[in-house]
């Protein structure tokens, strides 16, 4: 029946609408909250609300609920720059100069490792490298 997946997609566009708003309108939101309540308790608490989202999502009966727990869930996965700004956090207590010279460290290390490896196989090099 064609009216059944035209349905189906109706509510998965509204579920996924939901979480796109969602996660934009919570990141400010969580941004700020681990700012007063520290990083890695702002990144536990969304974890937990992915993890209960997860787990009740398994139980959903109605389309509704779907939609509800998927917008829930947006705003659990809106810690994405919390947990980049902890990282940064972190690679910046490696000390300088550990491996490879006085301005090496953890973060430009691995940020030179994914350059290398995108220019694997490819003739031109990086999309905007001009010395290749």
């Amino acid at each position: 029946d064609s009216g059944s997946y035209v349905k189906a997609s109706l509510y998965s566009t509204i579920a996924y609408t939901g979480y796109a708003i969602m996660s934009f309108v919570c990141s400010p939101l969580i941004a700020t909250m681990s700012d007063h309540i520290g990083r890695r308790p702002a990144i536990i608490l969304a974890v937990w609300v992915d993890a209960v989202t997860y787990f009740l999502m398994g139980f959903c009966k109605q389309n509704w609920q779907f939609v509800l727990l998927n917008s829930l869930q947006g705003a659990g996965d809106a810690s994405y720059a919390v947990f980049n700004a902890m990282m940064s956090d972190y690679c910046k207590k490696v000390p300088r100069g550990h491996a490879g010279g006085p301005d090496d460290d953890l973060l430009s290390r691995c940020m030179h490792t994914v350059l290398r490896l995108g220019k694997v196989g490819r003739a031109d090099g990086c999309a905007g490298d001009k010395t290749a």
